[in-house]
């Protein structure tokens, strides 16, 4: 059996914990940032910048925005939502180990 130490601290005084409703919230906001359309009008901005057509740079946006939600969600889903959750007693931080598969 291994011992599971804080990160933060080093403590092995940790209990197992739940996920918190808090880290899907944290998810969302990272989505809303990384979203295609936000990302279209980060290209738009940047394509007009350098010179470029800005419906090649809203375009390159949208893929760009649409692969980082994608892989962001797949990060999240499989390895996150999966993981042990604990909380530390000596320092209070949470956090979450995952399964090395």
């Amino acid at each position: 059996m291994s011992i599971i130490r804080c990160p933060y601290c080093g403590s092995d005084q940790v209990i197992p914990g739940e996920s918190q409703s808090s880290d899907f919230k944290h998810f969302e906001e990272i989505l809303k940032l990384l979203s295609p359309s936000a990302m279209a009008r980060l290209g738009i901005r940047l394509a007009r910048e350098a010179g470029i057509p800005p419906y090649v740079g809203g375009l390159i946006g949208v893929v760009v925005g649409g692969t980082l939600v994608l892989v962001s969600q797949h990060y999240f889903y499989r390895h996150y939502r999966s993981a042990q959750h604990y909380h530390c007693t000596h320092c209070g931080w949470d956090f979450a180990v995952a399964d090395k598969t």
